[in-house]
């Protein structure tokens, strides 16, 4: 008879587990994707203000078609080792400068390509033209890695883990000790009725049997 009572027991802690779980479960995931979207914005609002002030300074070294200026202004860009990769093209298209000096083909592309921001698999690449009083000089390349974004996003992950475990173990300590009183109850009603049972069982069992009188 003890069965019942641990099954009624064992589903309210159950009950109560999945419903925290599955709710921290899902308000964690909407926090991680909202600051990821927030980082990538982040990243790119930083890069195209870095890229902004490099076609600034790099302005007179494209009018004067210096490629030596124009490769000490991109050297500026050791102190970010998150870039990885950047480029000055002409008026024409044409790679003017390249930082590093070697960089290979798979970093710098031969042509800017359209103008704005974009994500790549690994990386995230900026390209903003390079103007004068409305002149323009020739364009800017910027690629930096997403290893940042990698580490935000590794961090949300544990923090998230590291919430829900916790809130686990203290879901189901509360739920153990709410499904007492919650379950207290509903094994007095279910005994009540066992032994109403139990009584018409016992009653319906009986068998009456008339006094047989023997004939002389």
């Amino acid at each position: 008879m003890r069965r019942p009572r641990s099954t009624i027991r064992q589903k309210l802690v159950t009950g109560m587990m999945l419903t925290s779980t599955t709710v921290l479960l899902l308000t964690g995931m909407v926090l991680v994707v909202s600051d990821i979207v927030s980082f990538r914005r982040s990243l790119v609002r930083a890069l195209e203000t870095r890229a902004s002030i490099l076609a600034i300074n790099a302005t007179a070294a494209l009018a004067f078609q210096n490629p030596d200026d124009a490769r000490q202004i991109l050297s500026a860009l050791k102190t970010d080792p998150s870039t990885v990769a950047a480029a000055l093209y002409d008026q024409q298209g044409d790679l003017f400068a390249t930082y590093p000096e070697t960089a290979s083909a798979g970093l710098v592309p031969a042509q800017p390509g359209s103008v704005g921001h974009r994500f790549e698999r690994s990386a995230l690449v900026v390209t903003l033209p390079v103007a004068q009083e409305r002149r323009s000089l020739g364009t800017l390349y910027l690629r930096s890695d997403l290893r940042s974004l990698d580490a935000r996003v590794r961090l949300d992950a544990l923090v998230v883990l590291l919430a829900v475990a916790g809130s686990v173990g203290v879901a189901f300590a509360l739920s153990t000790w709410l499904q007492r009183g919650i379950a207290r109850p509903v094994r007095a009603l279910a005994e009540v009725a066992r032994n109403v049972s139990d009584r018409r069982t016992t009653r319906s069992g009986r068998t009456w049997s008339p006094t047989t009188r023997s004939v002389c």
